[in-house]
């Protein structure tokens, strides 16, 4: 002890180790007795819960900034084909999220959409997205994002589904938002952010609880995109180039009836005279183009690698198509009738469904599970948040 001034006095290192080393041995000797009488479990369960409450707190969160699973990459930029099976009050939002994310700059990603037919229960085909929606009733998620991974970890297909029992009574905000954040799953983007009151981002993979100011991409995503997957190569970007008008002047007039103040997304379904069909979907068909003279022939370069050689797409047989199909709804059930047991999963835990819990951050989650014969399914989650 060193004295002070007026007699106050300062512990040494040394006075604060008599302290700390007595209790330390009591510590370490009550935790080895709990062992020793088959009482360890109490000890490791409580430390479980410290690390997990640890990785679901506002100070370390692993998932945000894209340990989500990637599409294979070559460096040359995404090539995806997107499939709209939505129903016709979604198509404006539809074009418009296709349009932010095939316009990036740097480019990374060419979208060509494939017309469907509507169908809530979509499932995609392999090497593709498909994006439908649907009343699913109170199933605890806005949106939800299907994937089917390869034997190497790569989305092999996405299905996007956006939940009208909860978005039917938002505004347009909500529906852009959630359309392009799906988008954003589906090319295989994390958040950017993942709590709902911190100061915005301005991005769609950001949770937030200002929607309007958050429905589009921004330039943060674009760069995550181009370090993920490269830049189109000068081909592509040419075409881009030369179709570069109508696609802004599209993007324009879609952006300014969706940010003004309609009510509801199915007050903009229709843009002014002016604006044909075409000019609606030229930003997601932009790079790939039929032959004119043959309306039968198959997109440019599709399958292809930009050398002619043919890429290599893994076809899932029905049988690992009908496992992926009972193991999600199985997942679904759970979430909307057991939540409360549910929220009591660790990070990494399995449960006896076969789920394994790979993330959890307020209301967004991500399971996996293995479908057999090297596939897995993975189910990103966007839950309801607030009063929704």
């Amino acid at each position: 002890m060193k004295e002070i001034g007026g007699g106050s006095t300062e512990l040494s290192w040394c006075t604060i180790c008599q302290y700390i080393t007595p209790f330390a041995i009591i510590l370490g000797a009550s935790v080895g007795l709990m062992f020793a009488t088959g009482n360890g479990d109490i000890v490791t369960d409580a430390i479980d819960r410290v690390i997990n409450t640890i990785e679901n707190s506002e100070i370390f969160d692993p998932f945000t900034g894209g340990s989500v699973p990637h599409w294979p990459a070559d460096g040359n930029g995404l090539r995806v084909t997107i499939i709209n099976a939505l129903s016709d009050e979604w198509h404006t939002d539809f074009a418009l999220a296709t349009a932010d994310w095939s316009m990036g700059q740097p480019d990374a990603v060419e979208i060509i959409e494939e017309r469907g037919f509507y169908d809530s229960d979509c499932e995609a085909p392999e090497g593709k997205v498909m994006v439908c929606n649907g009343d699913y009733g109170d199933s605890k998620w806005r949106g939800v994002n299907e994937l089917i991974l390869n034997n190497r970890g790569q989305i092999l297909s996405s299905t996007a589904k956006m939940n009208e029992y909860y978005l039917g009574g938002m505004g347009n905000g909500a529906w852009q938002y959630t359309m392009c954040h799906e988008l954003g799953h589906a090319l295989g983007l994390g958040h950017t952010d993942e709590v709902f009151d911190n100061p915005d981002l301005g991005n769609c993979m950001d949770y937030t609880n200002n929607l309007n100011a958050n429905k589009h991409p921004d330039q943060s995503n674009y760069e995550t995109l181009v370090s993920i997957y490269g830049t189109l190569s000068g081909g592509q970007r040419l075409r881009e180039r030369k179709l570069g008008n109508d696609i802004f002047q599209s993007k324009s007039l879609l952006r300014t009836q969706l940010d003004s103040s309609v009510s509801s997304p199915a007050d903009v379904l229709v843009l002014d005279s002016s604006t044909s069909d075409h000019n609606l979907h030229l930003a997601s068909k932009h790079l790939r183009r039929r032959d004119p003279k043959d309306k039968n022939a198959p997109l440019e370069n599709e399958d292809t690698t930009e050398d002619g050689v043919e890429n290599a797409v893994d076809i899932v047989s029905d049988h690992v198509r009908h496992n992926k199909k009972e193991a999600v709804n199985a997942l679904l059930q759970r979430v909307q009738d057991n939540h409360s047991d549910h929220q009591n999963l660790s990070i990494g835990e399995i449960h006896e469904d076969g789920w394994k819990l790979v993330h959890r951050k307020h209301h967004g989650e991500e399971h996996e599970a293995d479908l057999g014969k090297g596939y897995k399914v993975r189910v990103q989650l966007f839950l309801v948040h607030g009063e929704n």
